[in-house]
């Protein structure tokens, strides 16, 4: 339970925090060309963005998994199906749970807000020119 939180927490992090950087990288890029600008941003301080934000999010999740590690719980449901012995099928399922939801409802936060952002700056990218925007 506890990797799977860490690798969906990280893993998103890691793909959308870049692109969301970049993307506002570009942004920047094609307003100072539109106010015929010249930009000039180096690649460390992309960098220097993605880090910290990667950094902060490995640190809530090993807050959370020394206060709080999410256990596998079982779930039992009473089905409709009904043996030839006449006994009725009860299904089990695993969730993994933590004590607090709080860690919880952060996470799906982090993942609503990095889908959200990402989501309108693709749109804002979207008449870029075709060697510039990576769709």
């Amino acid at each position: 339970c506890v990797a799977t939180i860490w690798l969906v927490n990280l893993g998103y992090s890691l793909e959308l925090v870049p692109l969301l950087v970049k993307s506002i990288a570009l942004n920047r890029v094609m307003s100072a060309g539109r106010r015929m600008r010249r930009s000039n941003m180096k690649s460390t301080a992309l960098f220097g963005v993605v880090a910290p934000i990667t950094i902060i999010v490995m640190g809530l999740l090993a807050v959370w998994t020394a206060l709080d590690p999410a256990q596998r719980q079982s779930s039992y449901i009473l089905t409709d199906t009904v043996i030839a012995t006449g006994d009725t099928v009860v299904a089990q399922e695993y969730v993994c749970k933590s004590k607090s939801d709080g860690w919880w409802i952060a996470s799906f936060s982090w993942q609503l807000f990095l889908l959200f952002a990402s989501a309108v700056l693709a749109f804002q990218n979207r008449n870029f020119r075709e060697d510039l925007a990576d769709t």
